[in-house]
């Protein structure tokens, strides 16, 4: 645990922020990331789960914790509970949708995959996220058609 969680052990900004802090560490200037080690995304979900415990009405936790699991391929199932959970707690948040979308596709569900990029295709989030749902769209139909990736 990071040394601002030791001594705030029950803020769940402290928490988070910490999970945040690790889950940034390795991202490229476009603030992508491929993969995390294994023992850092072990320590980031333990630290946002310390966070919904402690405050269950910040969504950013949940979308932290979904993302986490979208980067390793694990807990997937988890990640749209995650991801619907913030969705409530934050309706129309066209981020946690476009997280969900790609959980969806890791999944290979994609029916929901393809039903969640057209409704942010369509929706009023802001262009770059639009058009990231359309390049995701596009790559759908390519696959499917039988196109090489």
């Amino acid at each position: 645990m990071g040394r601002r969680a030791l001594l705030e052990p029950d803020n769940y900004l402290t928490h988070y922020y910490y999970a945040y802090a690790l889950s940034r560490e390795e991202m490229d200037d476009e603030q992508e990331i491929d993969a995390y080690e294994a023992g850092a995304a072990r320590i980031m979900r333990q630290e946002l789960r310390r966070a919904i415990a402690l405050k269950p009405g910040f969504a950013e936790s949940y979308r932290l914790l979904a993302f986490i699991n979208l980067v390793t391929g694990e807990q997937l199932p988890a990640a749209v509970e995650l991801l619907r959970q913030g969705l409530k707690l934050s309706p129309g948040r066209p981020d946690l949708t476009f997280i969900l979308a790609q959980v969806y596709l890791r999944m290979r569900e994609t029916g929901a995959a393809r039903a969640t990029l057209q409704q942010l295709v369509s929706s009023g989030a802001d262009a770059r996220l639009r058009a990231r749902a359309q390049t995701l769209l596009d790559r759908m139909k390519t696959n499917h058609n039988g196109a090489p990736r």
